[in-house]
């Protein structure tokens, strides 16, 4: 397994270097043009994706702001919020077990990363994104936060002290040790939502739904 560290902090120009400096000793025929071209062709395919992501989220925070349903956004690096395994699959069961629209935080693009007002020397760039994430969407009625971490995860740790600044709402915060099971996740889920008004949101439209079927 050939695992080279990628500092792309450094700018492009360092990364292409870096990369064929460590490849060109397992296949010396490599050239730095070949390297070069696949790095580039790589960032243009993950842009693609990313914009894919972008506009998915787009329709539907129209869609739910439009419908006036609710939406719970699930805040935290990657490992964490897309691992169906390390978050014992709680995305599809919020909305499988409770009709909730979820959202990964990756879906969202982060309008601007100014966050000084909240901490003006965040040291973690995965720490900016989510900081800046949440101070987004805090005026965001019917998006709610759900900040998905890790046992013993030092920088979460940190991070988290400076959450309730960015949001400026009371927001849930699960946090995994690979030990426990659903249950005692999901029943702090259905207290949030509940403090949240959703349930009642809920009933309420499908009271009307049902009446005006009638």
């Amino acid at each position: 397994i050939l695992m080279p560290k990628v500092e792309l902090r450094e700018g492009d120009v360092f990364v292409v270097k870096d990369l064929h400096r460590y490849f060109v000793k397992y296949f010396p025929e490599l050239t730095k043009a070949d390297v070069e071209r696949a790095y580039y062709r790589g960032k243009e395919e993950l842009e693609r994706f990313r914009t894919s992501l972008y506009s998915l989220y787009a329709e539907a925070l129209e869609e739910i702001e439009k419908s006036g349903r609710e939406a719970i956004i699930l805040v935290g690096r990657p490992y964490n919020v897309n691992d169906r395994g390390v978050n014992l699959n709680i995305a599809s069961k919020l909305r499988d077990l409770y009709g909730v629209n979820v959202v990964p935080m990756d879906a969202i693009e982060v309008m601007d990363d100014n966050i000084d007002d909240i901490h003006y020397n965040m040291f973690w760039g995965y720490g900016r994104r989510i900081l800046a994430t949440l101070k987004q969407i805090r005026n965001s009625k019917n998006i709610h936060i759900i900040y998905i971490t890790n046992f013993q995860c030092g920088p979460d740790s940190y991070i988290k002290h400076f959450a309730p600044t960015a949001v400026g709402k009371s927001y849930l915060t699960l946090q995994f040790d690979g030990h426990g099971n659903d249950a005692g996740m999901l029943t702090r889920c259905e207290a949030y939502l509940d403090s949240k008004g959703v349930f009642r949101k809920q009933k309420s439209k499908a009271n009307n739904t049902e009446a005006a079927q009638r």
